[in-house]
């Protein structure tokens, strides 16, 4: 019956493993907590993928040193997941404070990270320059994040490729927070 447990335990002590999708989760928060405590311990991960269709921003939370210290991650993928604002302030502590520059694609999908969750996470990449795909969408952000970002793409963020933000209703405000950056940066093909 604890499989997931298990999983998350074989996860944790594999140093093989490079890329990971869940596209389910029991509503079982003990299975999923110990899922969460085996894949804290990977450090050979490159890709996170979670599709979850529920809440589980306080199990992302006990993922930080994994985010923070996972030396070969270059992608992570959040859907559905329910985040929240507190979570996505652990979050952006854990992206800010990663030594390492290998994340190269950072999304978040219907997971309500709020205005206020992104603009954390937005901060936290200013120590993420190599980032090249950022995608932020139905998030429920507005002209906080995007003044954020906007500041981001202008002053450090140059290697953004790719930008979606589709599905968060930004208004006007927020549309003339972004066009500095985008005159700034030259690689930006996709928006």
């Amino acid at each position: 019956e604890d499989d997931l447990g298990w999983l998350g335990y074989f996860i944790g002590r594999n140093q093989s493993v490079h890329d990971l999708t869940i596209d389910f989760l029991p509503q079982d928060d003990q299975r999923v907590d110990a899922f969460i405590e085996g894949v804290n311990c990977n450090r050979s991960l490159r890709e996170f993928s979670i599709l979850a269709d529920r809440d589980i921003g306080i199990s992302l939370q006990n993922l930080c040193s994994f985010f923070r210290e996972n030396n070969n991650l270059r992608a992570v993928y959040l859907y559905h997941s329910e985040i929240g604002r507190e979570c996505a302030r652990e979050l952006a502590l854990a992206l800010g404070k990663r030594r390492v520059k290998t994340l190269r694609h950072l999304s978040f999908r219907n997971n309500n990270l709020g205005d206020e969750g992104f603009a954390d996470i937005v901060q936290a990449l200013w120590t993420q320059p190599q980032l090249d795909r950022l995608v932020c969408t139905s998030n429920n952000i507005g002209r906080i994040s995007c003044e954020a970002l906007g500041a981001l793409m202008r002053e450090r963020m140059t290697n953004l490729t790719s930008l979606h933000l589709r599905g968060n209703g930004i208004n006007d405000a927020g549309l003339q927070a972004l066009v500095p950056g985008f005159c700034s940066n030259n690689n930006l093909e996709r928006f």
